[in-house]
């Protein structure tokens, strides 16, 4: 079965005595975001159409002396105009036998949707390295402020 664009490959169909209280957790505990609504009357929703955050995974590894294994769950937080606000989780591992990596990057990540150009960006990495039996620990801080057009 082909997935209509734009739709999710689960989409439940509820009837609900309030709809609109139902819309309203969700945002709050889900971050949804309403995408289509159609009043019946004033108070009365007939249908409505929401989404929560569409989430994506990357995998990807560095080479050399400290050769790691990256993994990212990317999920879509807001979008507002061009701008994607994007929620990062990143985990961090061992790629070579010699040393031992392992740790987090968290963030959010807002991209313009016309160029796939990342705008602004922050995180937090805090990653522990394991060599000849010394454990470093690494913990910082990042930021990339571009410029909106």
């Amino acid at each position: 079965m082909k997935i209509p664009e734009n739709n999710q490959t689960v989409m439940p169909y509820l009837i609900l005595e309030n709809a609109a209280a139902f819309i309203l957790f969700t945002q709050k505990v889900f971050g949804a975001r309403e995408t289509f609504k159609t009043m019946r009357t004033e108070n009365i929703i007939m249908h409505a159409e929401i989404k929560v955050g569409d989430t994506w995974q990357k995998k990807y590894a560095t080479t050399g002396k400290m050769s790691s294994t990256y993994t990212t769950d990317y999920t879509v937080k807001e979008i507002e105009g061009d701008h994607v606000t994007l929620d990062t989780r990143t985990k961090i591992g061992s790629s070579g036998a010699d040393k031992e990596i392992n740790g987090t990057q968290n963030g959010n990540i807002i991209v313009d949707s016309k160029t796939g150009l990342m705008v602004n960006a922050k995180f937090d990495q805090q990653i522990n390295v394991n060599s000849n039996g010394q454990t470093v620990a690494i913990t910082g801080t990042g930021r990339i402020n571009g410029k909106a057009n």
